[in-house]
């Protein structure tokens, strides 16, 4: 009698470690960074670790800055730096 509870304990175990796992990489496909670039003169949608230097990046309103980056053209341009620099409010100048 306890050697089937056991092996059911067992079994029930692994179906749930792999539906874990399946789960897993489903949300690590979900939450894969996208970024939208210019190559060869049209645009791309890739993933950002498949990111090389000298590729064009393309940001719009509320995208996140997924690698360092220069900014070739700017117009209106806002940066929430609390996630750089752990302050979460706005400095106007050089700290003390």
């Amino acid at each position: 009698m306890i050697l089937v509870v056991v092996f059911a304990n067992s079994l029930i175990g692994t179906v749930q470690e792999g539906r874990a796992e399946r789960s897993m990489e489903s949300l690590r496909k979900l939450s894969a960074l996208k970024v939208r670039v210019r190559r060869s003169g049209r645009e791309e949608n890739i993933e950002a670790h498949d990111l090389v230097p000298r590729v064009v990046v393309l940001l719009a309103a509320g995208d996140a800055v997924v690698a360092d980056a220069r900014l070739l053209e700017a117009a209106a341009l806002e940066a929430a730096e609390a996630a750089l620099t752990a302050r979460p409010r706005r400095t106007d100048g050089p700290s003390a």
